[in-house]
């Protein structure tokens, strides 16, 4: 199981800005969704940034996910 790493009101407030309504059931899919998708993304510049002998990210590494 993912861990959610976004705020569940912060996603309601986001959608509700853009005119939509959701709730609490459909909320934590979204989070959960959004979630997985970050952290595959967020593998990959690591992963770039290590294969480098990096510790620290540099631009280069962000190109993956473009």
């Amino acid at each position: 199981m993912v861990k959610n790493i976004f705020k569940k009101n912060k996603l309601k407030q986001f959608l509700s800005e853009k005119g939509f309504r959701i709730n609490n059931r459909n909320i934590e899919k979204l989070s959960i969704i959004i979630s997985e998708q970050t952290l595959d993304s967020l593998e990959k510049v690591l992963r770039n940034a290590r294969i480098s002998g990096r510790k620290t990210l540099k631009e280069e590494d962000f190109e993956v996910i473009d």
